[in-house]
């Protein structure tokens, strides 16, 4: 899974592989990070959750949020 984050901030969030450890991460503005959620994965993102299955290549953060591309 590939996240690329397109605000002007840095974001924290929390990547858990699907029957994995969560791992905390802080993607700088305009970065682009890579993680294996090859049997899915939760991102967690303040009060934001969501569940990506292993279909799901690539994210985008736009205004705070994950968005599908």
């Amino acid at each position: 899974l590939t996240v690329t984050n397109n605000d002007k901030t840095s974001h924290t969030f929390l990547v858990t592989p699907q029957g994995g450890k969560a791992e905390k991460v802080v993607l700088k503005s305009k970065a682009t990070g890579t993680y294996d959620c090859n049997k899915g994965c939760e991102l967690r993102m303040g009060a934001f959750k969501s569940k990506y299955d292993a279909d799901v290549e690539k994210l985008s953060i736009k205004s705070g949020k994950f968005v599908k591309l």
